[in-house]
């Protein structure tokens, strides 16, 4: 049996969503969609902000330097 539930949602959300969304796609099909991208993206800029923390300026050090040399 398919679990099948009713969210109420202002009708120029409604709109929006019709707006984005492809010819025959469901509007669970949309959400999960749009749930994916937006996962999907938040992966992808915290995964950027780890990548640019281990990146190290000419003329800086990072921390790991530091305490190498403070030994």
């Amino acid at each position: 049996m398919v679990d099948i539930t009713t969210i109420q949602v202002m009708k120029n959300t409604r709109d929006r969503l019709l707006e984005i969304g492809m010819k025959k796609e469901t509007y669970d099909d949309l959400i999960n969609r749009l749930i994916d991208f937006y996962l999907s993206a938040k992966r992808e800029s915290i995964e950027s902000i780890e990548s640019a923390d281990k990146e190290v300026l000419p003329g800086e050090s990072n921390k790991s330097n530091i305490k190498k040399k403070g030994r």
